[in-house]
């Protein structure tokens, strides 16, 4: 089962993080702005979080939806999002 990533690293290093992470994985993301945009299986992606050495952050996708305005953004993201506790949820 393949997941949505994105590496974020700095500026102007996309390219170079895109051959990174296909060197280390075999798979070639889209570069954006700041960052790289890869689909990968959970293996790969440990391996390409214990291995890059130009990424700065490994980001999961966990969700995706339109918005226009802040309030759409607070509403929208109370009401799609999947909540992810570690230890005990405060109340």
């Amino acid at each position: 089962m393949s997941s949505h990533y994105f590496l974020t690293c700095p500026k102007y290093m996309e390219e170079i993080l895109q051959k990174e992470a296909k060197d280390i994985t075999g798979t070639e993301g889209e570069i954006s702005k700041g960052g790289l945009s890869i689909e990968l299986d959970d293996f790969n992606a440990i391996k390409l979080l214990l291995n890059t050495r130009i990424a700065s952050r490994v980001l999961k996708q966990i969700d995706a939806f339109e918005f226009s305005n802040k309030d759409d953004l607070y509403k929208k993201g109370l009401k799609n999002s999947k909540a992810i506790f570690i230890g005990k949820p405060h109340s």
